[in-house]
């Protein structure tokens, strides 16, 4: 197992089963060497193929990493199928904190599936928190503008976004904390 596949699942209390394991193994077979692992699911999830109405509730194992989204189960047919969709493909993601039994949904459209998986609604928003991160860098580090630049640029462009991310959150820090006089 990778060592940023490692470090995400400790991270996300994340524990894959030997079968799930062998299902991460083959999604880590595909990613790139400069390609980093950024979150690890094992949801089972529906995935409604745009051009039917069944929809097969699948458990598998879903990461997401800085430049794509993979979701792996095991099928009947076909043995294992590996959905594989650049961020740049994904739609508007969806979050939703479920009323019963403590689960919600995270759901991702793309160009020609729906996807929608059951995960812990104590997890949501940190979840929500790491596909942000990962939308916005994404399309940040491939804008044109961005692939024009030298790398003095890129690294003064990247400092001063982290300094007005910075303020910004000192700023909402001290809006939600109380005023002591």
């Amino acid at each position: 197992m990778r060592s940023d596949s490692e470090s995400v699942m400790k991270e996300f209390k994340v524990s894959l089963s030997d079968e799930e394991e062998g299902l991460l193994d083959k999604i880590e077979a595909l990613l790139k060497v400069d390609e980093k692992v950024m979150l690890i699911l094992a949801p089972s999830a529906l995935i409604a193929n745009l051009e039917s109405d069944y929809v097969p509730r699948q458990s598998g194992v879903f990461v997401l990493t800085d430049k794509r989204i993979f979701f792996i189960h095991k099928d009947k047919k076909e043995g294992h199928v590996i959905y594989n969709y650049s961020i740049d493909k994904l739609g508007t993601i969806s979050y939703d904190k479920g009323l019963r039994f403590g689960r919600g949904s995270l759901s991702i459209p793309t160009p020609d599936r729906f996807f929608d998986f059951a995960v812990p609604n104590r997890r949501l928003d940190s979840y929500r928190e790491v596909f942000d991160k990962v939308k916005q860098s994404y399309t940040w580090e491939h804008s044109s503008e961005y692939r024009n630049m030298n790398l003095s640029e890129r690294k003064s462009r990247l400092a001063s976004s982290i300094r007005k991310r910075s303020v910004q959150e000192n700023d909402e820090n001290r809006k939600d904390s109380p005023v002591v006089e």
